[in-house]
């Protein structure tokens, strides 16, 4: 029987782990006697004329019970008549509410005087916590210019449904659809700067704003506070509203053009049409790329890998070499297999003979590689469909990209074998294994292109110029975690690991080397594990691009997202353990 979904479970998730407590108010106001210069924050909001005089009272109200009390509010447009009396009592009764009817949103931005301000939607709730965790982040090095929270929906009768609890930023993931969402607070010299926000792209203002500003900035400044802070209203989200869609991919398009991407093809995402597929541009002269493939044994598994590759994928034959490490295969149909496969001016044969050692085979092809670009294969891959390597070479191209991987499916139809790692306490996890092949995951984790902490060692593109940068594969680590090393080491270089959905093959996981199952090989695995420890600490402790209010997953077949009680010690007790230490 499978758990509820975070839909159905969410109701009571808030009642458990959603909601202060008085002892939490207490101490957030305690911490909030030690703040530094306090700043002040801004929030805008629209005036439409679907806005109901008690979702606006609502969202005034939210604002009046704050915990921390340095803030204004500025509403925009024509007030409907029916809210009319009631703002005009806020505004009287509190003077940080102020209203403009004929200013839009790059005007009230120009108004505002916070160091931080948010756009919200009509009628949005900010949690009472929402300025002190703002306020709090600030003080934070280098401080945040764009800073954005958890988020989910209030419906008519106030209860709260349809969380949206998110990753960390990657652009990779915004370009395929506003990802931030709200609250996003930006830093009020970044959006001067840009000249705020640009009231002609309608109701994807958002988007473009976040589009643009976070290109201007740093990845270090952009900030991810992962606790629900805002209750959007039903029926009010941005892309909901007429000329969305429009105005959306115009957004998205002038982006990519700033970003030296104009040729960039554009298409609804196959698995979540409402978001975008970016189809990056390859240079008209292709790339030398070389494909490494170890093995002992199992022709089978090397010649349906070696189909594939030199008969169904899309790449010039003169700019493909294929090396096959030879990890001292005795088996009389491998070795005329491997003889057969040497006729093939396109590929060569490596011996390799002795122990396994994954990345001692790789490394070795990788000194005798001629490609520009190296893809890493298991040769228990295979190809599905011919444009998996252009749409993962495109991204590898990418020059603050270090690392690309594919989706990949069981060959039996259990579904999803990977579409990345996550990492939690004492594990390193696929997401979402054993879902539906065409399942999209939560919040399109199946679905859209995005950067991720690390995946597999199976199926992985990156320039050869990284791969020497960081010195190649491990090899003190012979069996496990040397692709999790890897990955991590090219992130600490500065590059980002990321992992399509739009490169699908298929991985007979485990086929060519079997499992861990006798003594030797667990006290191995047990050794690698605690170097992994020892190396990375608590990197593998909490995954920045996993949320830690959804469940790390197993592998025993819970194929969907589920909640999880909270990983993440909010500020105020971090300020008492502080203390207590």
């Amino acid at each position: 029987m499978h758990p509820p979904s975070i839909y159905d479970a969410y109701e009571d998730w808030v009642q458990r782990h959603g909601s202060l407590t008085d002892e939490d108010r207490q101490l957030i106001k305690a911490d909030l006697i030690n703040l530094r210069d306090p700043p002040l924050l801004s929030v805008a909001m629209p005036l439409v004329p679907e806005l109901r005089q008690e979702d606006l009272r609502c969202a005034i109200d939210a604002l009046r019970n704050q915990l921390y009390p340095g803030w204004e509010l500025w509403l925009w447009g024509i007030a409907p008549p029916a809210v009319l009396p009631y703002l005009q009592q806020a505004m009287t009764a509190d003077t940080r509410i102020r209203w403009s009817a004929q200013a839009d949103a790059q005007a009230v931005t120009a108004l505002a005087c916070g160091e931080m301000l948010a756009l919200l939607e009509p009628g949005a709730v900010l949690a009472e916590h929402t300025f002190y965790e703002v306020a709090v982040s600030l003080r934070t090095r280098p401080a945040p210019d764009v800073l954005y929270a958890d988020e989910d929906r209030l419906g008519p009768d106030g209860h709260r449904h349809t969380p949206r609890f998110k990753p960390l930023w990657s652009p990779e993931l915004l370009a395929t659809h506003d990802m931030l969402g709200q609250p996003c607070f930006y830093r009020m010299s970044l959006l001067q700067r840009l000249g705020g926000p640009r009231p002609e792209y309608g109701p994807a203002m958002g988007w473009d704003l976040a589009l643009r500003a976070t290109a201007a900035t740093t990845p270090d400044r952009i900030v991810h506070l992962p606790t629900v802070l805002c209750h959007g209203r039903d029926g009010a989200e941005p892309d909901r509203q007429d000329g969305y869609p429009e105005n959306g991919e115009r957004a998205l398009r002038d982006w990519l053009a700033a970003e030296g991407l104009g040729e960039a093809r554009l298409r609804p995402a196959p698995l979540q049409p409402s978001a975008w597929q970016i189809v990056y541009p390859l240079p008209v002269e292709l790339p030398p790329v070389s494909v490494i493939i170890p093995t002992r044994d199992r022709p089978e598994l090397l010649r349906a890998c070696c189909t594939g590759l030199l008969q169904m994928t899309d790449w010039p034959a003169d700019r493909l070499e294929v090396l096959v490490v030879d990890n001292g295969s005795t088996d009389p149909e491998a070795l005329a297999l491997l003889r057969q496969l040497a006729a093939d001016p396109r590929l060569r044969v490596l011996s390799a003979p002795g122990s396994f050692n994954y990345p001692r085979l790789n490394n070795l092809a990788a000194g005798q590689a001629r490609g520009s670009l190296l893809v890493l294969l298991n040769n228990d891959i295979e190809v599905l469909e011919p444009g998996w390597l252009r749409e993962m070479a495109a991204l590898a191209l990418q020059r603050e990209v270090g690392m690309v991987g594919a989706k990949l499916l069981y060959p039996t139809g259990e579904g999803v074998q990977h579409a990345g790692l996550v990492f939690g306490p004492q594990a390193v996890r696929h997401l979402l294994r054993f879902a539906p092949a065409n399942d999209p995951g939560y919040g399109g984790q199946l679905a859209l292109t995005q950067a991720l902490s690390a995946v597999t060692g199976a199926c992985m593109v990156l320039r050869r110029e990284v791969y020497e940068e960081v010195g190649g594969l491990d090899e003190g680590l012979a069996v496990g975690f040397n692709d999790i090393d890897l990955c991590l080491r090219i992130q600490d270089a500065g590059y980002r690991i990321v992992w399509t959905p739009h490169a699908v093959l298929v991985h007979r996981e485990s086929a060519s080397r079997g499992l861990d199952v006798t003594e030797p090989q667990r006290q191995r695995a047990e050794g690698e594990l605690r170097f992994m420890q020892r190396r990375w600490g608590e990197m593998l402790e909490q995954d920045p691009y996993h949320n830690p209010n959804l469940m790390l997953y197993d592998d025993t077949g819970h194929n969907q997202a589920q909640l999880s009680v909270p990983r993440r010690t909010p500020p105020w007790r971090r300020a008492v353990e502080a203390v207590q230490a």
